[in-house]
This record gives C-alpha cells, sequence and structure tokens, in this order.
C-alpha cells in the first residue's frame, strides 16, 4: 500500500496537465446588430461535412496523428505494391520447391539467393504473365498515386479543423488527446455565443450529432422499419432476429443507396431515380463491381 501511494503521488507529481480556458456559458444569444461588433460570422457552406471532419479530428486524436496515420498507410501500400511485384516475378518458385524443399544430401545447404531469385525476371516468365503483372503494378501505382493526392488534399481540410479547434475552442493537440467526444461537443455549443455557425439559429448538441450522423440514421431507420431485411431469424424463439451486416456490406449500401440519394448538401436528390435508375439495377451495378 506504501509503495503504490508512492508511486501515485510520483506520478501525479510528474504529470502537469494542461487546464482547458473557459468560454462564457451565458452568452448564447444573438446580439443586437448595433451592439454586435465583436460577433463573428464563420463562412462555413456545408455544416454536416464541417462537424464530420471535426469528429474524425477527435477519433483520430490530432494533426500528428493523422498525417503519422496517413503516411502509414501509404508505406504500407507501397511495400505490398512492391512485394507482391517480387514474389510473382523475382521468385523462382519452381527451383525453390526442387533443390531446398525436396530431400537432397543430409549436410547439402541451399543458398536462397542463388537458386530462387532470378537474375532476369522478365526474361524468366511467359509474356502473358509478365503482361498481367506489370498491368496488376500499373494499377496498384496510380491507386497509390491517387491516395497521395487525396492525402494532400485531405490534409489541407484537416488544418482547417484544426485552426477552428485551436483558436475558436481554445482546444490544442495535446488537451484533444485526453477530452471526450461530450465535452468537444460541449464547447461547439458554447462558442455558438461568439461565432455564429448556422445562418439560421443556434444548434445544439442534438442537432450537430444528428448532422453528422445523417446517412447513419437514414441507414438504422431502413433496419428497423423493414426496407432492408438484412436480418437472419435465430435457432431459437428467445434469439428472434438479428441484423447480420458486415462492414463489405455496410459499404455497399452506401455506394449503391446513400451516396447516390444524397447530393454535396446532404439533401436528397429529387432525380435520383432518373440518373441511376431502381435500387435493383443500381444494386446490380454494385454487385459486378465489387465482384
Amino acid at each position: 500500500m506504501q509503495m503504490s501511494r508512492r508511486y501515485e503521488q510520483e506520478l501525479s507529481a510528474g504529470c502537469q496537465y494542461e487546464p482547458l480556458p473557459s468560454l462564457p456559458e451565458t452568452e448564447h444569444h444573438l446580439p443586437n446588430l448595433v451592439g454586435g461588433e465583436s460577433y463573428e460570422w464563420a463562412a462555413i457552406d456545408n455544416l454536416d461535412t464541417f462537424f464530420a471532419r471535426i469528429y474524425r479530428y477527435w477519433h483520430d486524436k490530432g494533426l500528428v496523428t493523422i498525417l503519422i496515420g496517413r503516411l502509414l498507410n501509404l508505406t504500407a501500400l507501397a511495400f505490398t505494391i512492391i512485394f507482391s511485384g517480387f514474389l510473382l516475378l523475382a521468385v523462382n518458385w519452381q527451383a525453390l520447391h526442387d533443390d531446398c524443399l525436396l530431400p537432397h544430401e543430409p549436410h547439402k545447404s541451399c543458398d536462397l539467393l542463388a537458386v530462387a531469385i532470378h537474375k532476369h525476371p522478365w526474361e524468366a516468365h511467359s509474356k502473358a504473365l509478365v503482361g498481367l503483372v506489370g498491368l496488376y503494378l500499373v494499377l496498384c501505382g496510380v491507386y497509390w498515386v491517387w491516395s497521395a493526392v487525396q492525402l494532400v488534399c485531405e490534409m489541407r481540410d484537416v488544418l482547417d479543423v484544426k485552426h477552428f479547434i485551436n483558436n475558436k475552442l481554445g482546444i490544442s493537440d495535446r488537451q484533444i488527446r485526453m477530452m471526450t467526444w461530450s465535452e468537444l461537443l460541449h464547447r461547439l455549443v458554447l462558442v455558438q455565443g461568439t461565432t455564429r455557425l448556422c445562418a439560421v439559429r443556434d444548434l445544439d448538441e442534438l442537432d450537430i450529432v444528428g448532422r453528422i450522423m445523417r446517412k447513419e440514421n437514414y441507414l438504422i431507420g431502413m433496419l428497423n422499419s423493414g426496407v432492408l431485411a438484412l436480418y437472419v431469424r435465430g435457432c431459437s424463439p428467445v434469439l428472434g432476429r438479428r441484423f447480420m451486416l458486415t462492414k463489405t456490406l455496410e459499404w455497399n449500401l452506401y455506394l449503391c443507396i446513400l451516396d447516390p440519394v444524397f447530393d454535396e448538401h446532404f439533401h436528397i436528390r429529387q432525380v435520383w431515380g432518373a440518373w441511376f435508375g431502381d435500387i435493383r439495377s443500381h444494386s446490380a451495378f454494385g454487385m459486378l463491381l465489387y465482384l
């Protein structure tokens, strides 16, 4: 007990917590035009996307973590492309099997570099295989370049969110790692006392969460109402029916139904049926694309 108390005292003495700056909690009203010179209007075109980016920024714990994670994903993707090309073209699998795996002399060693690696990989295979592997590498390389460009474009939006959180909400990246989502959500509500986010009215916590989860709420509503019968009945009456929604199926639902239904402002497209036809044909297109 004494050792644990001493350890807690040393731990508390070595940890310095940075307090959150306070925001005025009583100024929720919109000031009059005459006395509202200090009131700032935030130019946010799409609040739904903006709030979703704030949530992702909080979920990923700041700019440094987001940047490191994206760079590691690009590095892993590049390694996968290069290593798969090496395995498909540079490795002599037949020689590896014949000279190293089959039983030979007891004390004879196998030189993997000399036996299993092609010195001229482009000449050791047929033109069809080389062309197929080359097409695979080119497509994967194009996808890697597209991911890198997407990362650069995403960083611009992340920096805008970082500027808003650091300057408007008064929360640093160090503080956001220890904050809960409810605390950050409360800050978004309080900041409307000095900065106007929505031109119509002030938003509360429920409004912000509803904007972030607009598509998810539609999906939950379709599942609960039985529009999407994605459930299996249990083996016993006690289990009842359970929804079976895998991550791949969820991506297909977003690709085939939710993403085409909403426009960039999260409004339902009026001409969605004319553009994509019925849901069945569009779902068949998504199925063929994933195959």
